[in-house]
This record gives structure tokens, sequence and C-alpha cells, in this order.
């Protein structure tokens, strides 16, 4: 029989730290969450915000939301000087408010919010063999939770992709086929780096949903397809493809391949960069679809 040496009381005490760390790790995202679901970033801004005025615009009590934003001076996502005045910190101002641009994780950080509660029960998912929350609840059946997904995936792939593009290769290669790809991110910066590269994608909700809604308006309709050129794109260069056929040409399918254009334009989150003599320009749609729509 081979006895195996104890630990000494400094290899278990930097043990129980490390597990103390991953236990106790919830509390600070829960607080993180918190201030992101009401909107305390964005109230404060750029500026020093007052704890009376905040409480006012999220109906809280201002003792209570003071526990919640000193916690979070703690942790250097705010600062204040007297407790009684807040600013957003100079980290959290470059990934926390929208006004990052790219650099945005907020509705990648709300998005974590949700899965949380799918993971909390990771106990039940390994027993029953199956997930604990609905994968239709994430993506498809509700139009307003699916579109926060895609700008969560967004969030995540704009800071992802950038490194990812750094280590894969794609010199040699002619096209890029990538699945479940949601906005596009991480094709688009594969584009940027290699401009000679032919992206497809396949995902994007939405233009499901706008080929669903072709059929239902022009039931005589017998063929959809709709394709969605990203990466980078010169002049006269085809982006988007709206195909509908029929048996005869009188029966609206010029109709409902005009009207996919329009939808497309709309709802699919496509993010557009302008490229000129002048500068770059980011070119972002302003219609945002309501549930239902």
């Amino acid at each position: 029989m081979v006895e195996q040496n104890q630990p000494s009381d400094k290899v278990i005490e930097r043990n129980r730290l490390q597990v103390f760390s991953i236990a106790e790790g919830f509390f600070q995202s829960s607080i993180l969450f918190a201030l992101l679901k009401l909107n305390i970033f964005e109230l404060i801004g750029e500026g020093n915000k007052a704890l009376d005025d905040l409480a006012k615009e999220t109906n809280a009590k201002p003792e209570t939301l003071a526990r919640l934003l000193n916690a979070r001076v703690m942790l250097k996502l705010l600062s204040s000087k007297d407790t009684e005045h807040y600013r957003v910190s100079d980290m959290s101002r470059t990934i926390l408010l929208p006004s990052a641009g790219e650099n945005f994780l907020g509705d990648f950080i709300l998005n974590m919010d949700y899965f949380r509660l799918g993971v909390s029960q990771l106990d039940e998912a390994v027993l029953k063999s199956g997930p604990t929350i609905d994968p239709d609840s994430i993506l498809g059946s509700d139009e307003s939770h699916t579109r926060k997904f895609a700008e969560a995936m967004h969030n995540s792939a704009s800071f992802r992709a950038k490194e990812l593009a750094k280590f894969l290769d794609t010199s040699n290669c002619e096209t890029m086929l990538d699945i479940g790809c949601g906005p596009g991110t991480y094709a688009f910066n594969m584009g940027i780096i290699n401009p000679s590269l032919k992206l497809y994608l396949s995902d994007f909700p939405e233009i499901l949903q706008v080929a669903e809604e072709i059929r239902e308006k022009w039931p005589t309709v017998e063929g959809i397809a709709i394709t969605q050129r990203i990466g980078r794109l010169y002049p006269r260069t085809p982006t988007v493809l709206i195909a509908c056929t029929a048996s005869h040409r009188d029966t609206g399918v010029f109709e409902a391949a005009r009207y996919g254009i329009d939808r497309l334009k709309e709802i699919v989150p496509v993010w557009k960069k302008e490229i000129t003599p002048e500068g770059d320009e980011w070119i972002e749609g302003e219609y945002i679809p309501k549930p239902g729509e």
C-alpha cells in the first residue's frame, strides 16, 4: 500500500481560496447583471449623476440603490468620491456604454444572465440528459429575445473575431462557410483580413422570417432564395439576392421579391461599414422590429 504525503497547511489554504473564488464568483457577476438591467451605466452616461436622481429614474429607494452602486465602486466599475454622486469608471466607459461602439459588451453580458438561469440547474440537465430551458425561448419563438441574442453574439464576436483572424490563416482559401453565424461578425472580420475570401453564411433568423412572411402574403410563390453578402465589397458589387419563383409572372412574384428586399433592409441585423477617401463610417439601420411584426 502506497502512502500518500499529506498536503501542507499552505497548500490546503491555497486550495481553499481557489475553491472559494470559484464558488463566490456569481456575487460579482450578479451585481453587474443588476446594473445593466437597471440601465445604470446609460443613466449616468459620460458625466456624474446624483444618487437621488438615479433612485427616481429607476424607481428604487436611495439607500437600497446605494448599496448596489457602492458594491460596483469596490469592483471599479463605477467611481464615487462622496457616495452621493457616481460616475462610470474609465474601464466601464470603454465597454459598458453604448458609445463604446463595436467594443460594447452590454448586450452580451445581459445574455449571459439569461444563460445563468440554465447553468444554475446544470445538475437537473445532467440527470434528465436534456436542457432545463426551452431552446426555442432563445431563438425563434420570441422575436424580441431572438434579436437580443443576435446582438449579444455580435458583441462577443466583435472582440473575439479579431483575435481569431490573427491566428487563422486563410491566405490559401477561396471560400468560407460560416454555419450558425449569427449576425456574421466572425466571417466579416475574416473578410477584412482576406478581402479576396468569398463568404457564405447560414443563420440569420430574421432572413427566415422574411421568407415566411413572403410565403404567407403570396401563397402562389413556390420558391424563395435570400442571400446577403458580407465582407469587403467594392462599388457596383451585388450584395443581396432575393429570388422568388412561381408558375406565372402575374401571380405577385415580382411584388414578393420587392417586399423581400425592403423587409430584409428593415430587420436583418447586418452591419455595414462604408470606406471612403474621407474615412470609415459604420452605417446601421434605425428600425428595430417589435414583437409580432
